[in-house]
């Protein structure tokens, strides 16, 4: 489904419906609105191509509505497995294979593994059960570094098959740095969990952010748009 059709539904980016000039506009108004009585605010300022470049993506896996495997052994479908973003104010995915916005090798980390669970039979997990392993993947990657970082949430601290995940992620998708496993067992909306370790590579990524390093984890703030960020520093010194 076309990303600007898929919008309306969509809760990652109501706005894509719009040409980026009009989007602009609204939200020029919006701040003029709520900020114009304190003080003039000058022109916006977008972006070039304000396209693919959200460098944290999270991605969620569901079981599809009436999946069933057909067996203990059975395998799983592509098709019985769910990851995309979440319709507006509801806990239902809408499958996204394209995003427009997030970065292009995240997504391509957030299909390969959901590929991976199919193929290996790792079941998504079930928010209405509780049963399931596989509730997130987390994927950051560096803006000018090219770093990725894989974080993989899961419901249980035992891994099968932990370091052939491994091999098979980056095999699939080799721009891969670091691979961690994050453990969060509560039914709860809160991605994260407090237990961690490290499956592959040394658990972080760096990048460059106006002339800094950075080292960035699975649980740091970092601006998921690293153009606009350099901008927003830069007008900021100014």
């Amino acid at each position: 489904m076309d990303c600007k059709l898929r919008a309306k539904n969509c809760g990652g980016c109501p706005l894509l419906g719009l040409d980026y000039a009009e989007q602009l506009k609204q939200k020029e108004a919006t701040v003029k609105k709520l900020l114009g009585k304190y003080g003039p605010v000058n022109a916006i300022r977008g972006m070039e191509n304000p396209y693919h470049y959200r460098n944290k993506v999270i991605s969620p896996y569901a079981p599809a509505k009436g999946a069933k495997r057909k067996g203990k052994d059975a395998k799983l479908a592509r098709a019985d497995i769910l990851t995309g973003m979440y319709e507006t104010g509801t806990h239902r995915l809408i499958p996204t294979d394209t995003c427009a916005i997030e970065n292009e090798t995240a997504k391509k980390v957030t299909l390969a593994i959901r590929d991976i669970m199919a193929r290996w039979s790792m079941e998504p997990y079930n928010e209405d059960t509780g049963a399931g392993f596989v509730r997130h993947a987390v994927v950051r990657v560096g803006h000018k570094s090219g770093e990725v970082l894989v974080t993989v949430v899961t419901n249980g601290e035992e891994f099968p098959a932990s370091k052939a995940f491994c091999r098979e992620l980056v095999r699939r998708v080799p721009e891969v740095t670091t691979i961690v496993q994050n453990v969060n067992t509560r039914q709860t909306n809160v991605i994260l969990g407090d237990k961690e370790r490290v499956l592959f590579g040394p658990g972080f990524i760096l990048d460059t952010l106006c002339g800094l390093t950075f080292r960035i984890s699975s649980q740091s703030f970092y601006q998921v748009n690293a153009v606009q960020t350099e901008v927003l520093y830069g007008l900021a010194v100014e």
